[in-house]
């Protein structure tokens, strides 16, 4: 990436469908311009990359998977790489 060009996230924060408290062991996975997954520390998930359309993944113990696609707005500034917009999404998971 060229100097003053940096990726940014999308922060997700996944809350108890009939409660609206954090959940407790959620994980996610995604898809998209990036790739990964793993633990969300605090029921707050961070997917880093680029602008796209990403396909998200969200579990817990005692609650259904969630699947979502969400897209992430950014721009490709005169550096030439692209950046993405720091945004913030909330899921609620349902009960098993």
């Amino acid at each position: 990436m060229g100097l003053g060009c940096w990726k940014k996230k999308k922060e997700v924060t996944v809350t108890a469908g009939t409660t609206g408290a954090p959940v407790p062991g959620v994980s996610i996975a995604f898809t998209g311009p990036s790739i990964g997954g793993g633990p969300c520390p605090e029921s707050k998930c961070v997917v880093p990359g680029t602008a796209g359309t990403y396909e998200l993944d969200l579990s817990a113990p005692g609650y259904q998977t969630v699947h979502q696609s969400v897209v992430v707005s950014g721009t490709n500034p005169e550096c030439g790489c692209p950046t993405a917009e720091t945004q913030h999404l909330s899921i609620a998971l349902p009960s098993a």
